[in-house]
């Protein structure tokens, strides 16, 4: 049963790190255009703003992935006081590919996410390319 339930764990931690790569933040991309590239880092249990550079971050992936994860927890029946740890680092770059900044972005995103849960650590990992189309100002 143990071993069913890390099984589950690992699948949640693959499930997020691909949430964190797709469409799914394409709303937060406009925060990260103001942003030198880096790595963002988001604690999935207090449900803490994202990080980046050391200082708190408004984006919408942070607040959305945090639910899911509960949601998901949940209905895995998997106690949220069995989570000893859980982080999504999302690193962003946008120097592969030359744009005119203040028009377009092409974000390459590597997401890694840890879920730490009976002294096992479990690792999620997903890469992916995203373009955002900034509004005209």
């Amino acid at each position: 049963m143990i071993e069913v339930k890390a099984k589950a764990i690992r699948d949640l931690a693959s499930s997020m790190a691909r949430m964190a790569v797709s469409g799914r933040i394409a709303d937060s991309l406009e925060a990260l255009c103001s942003l030198s590239d880096g790595t963002l880092n988001i604690d999935l249990v207090a449900g803490s703003s994202p990080l980046i550079e050391g200082r708190e971050v408004e984006m919408p992936i942070g607040p959305r992935l945090t639910h899911w994860f509960g949601e998901r927890l949940a209905a895995l029946e998997i106690p949220p006081a069995s989570i000893e740890a859980a982080t999504l680092e999302l690193s962003h770059s946008t120097q592969r590919i030359p744009t005119d900044r203040s028009k377009i972005v092409a974000f390459d995103l590597e997401a890694v996410v840890c879920i730490a849960s009976g002294g096992r650590r479990l690792v999620g990992e997903a890469r992916g390319m995203q373009w955002h189309k900034r509004d005209a100002a």
